[in-house]
């Protein structure tokens, strides 16, 4: 019997370096729909290009757009995935392994 492939989501994001954040972790992110929010200039948009540059590619500098790129270094970070809980499943109670853990930022 071949395994089944569970449907994964974004548990966490750390952010090493990017626009004006480093050293920073967000989450934990929950297996459904999660809502980012916060005051204008909070950094939402960098949050949403950062997951986009790191599953799609940074994009370059053309004319003056903004590229979140950090001044004197390179633009950082990584995506923690975990697999969707199964239906009924109480993701709250599901237990880490070892190699669940998001290291700090």
């Amino acid at each position: 019997m071949e395994p089944t492939l569970r449907p994964l989501y974004l548990q966490h994001a750390r952010i090493d370096n990017f626009g004006a954040f480093s050293r920073r972790t967000l989450g934990p992110f929950g297996p459904h729909l999660n809502v980012v929010y916060g005051q204008n200039e909070a950094g939402k948009t960098t949050v949403a290009s950062f997951v986009g540059g790191v599953l799609f590619g940074w994009e370059e500098a053309r004319g003056n757009r903004n590229t979140y790129r950090p001044e004197g270094t390179e633009r950082s970070g990584a995506l923690y995935f975990a697999p969707r809980p199964e239906e009924g499943e109480d993701a709250s109670k599901k237990e880490k392994s070892k190699g669940d853990e998001v290291p700090p930022a």
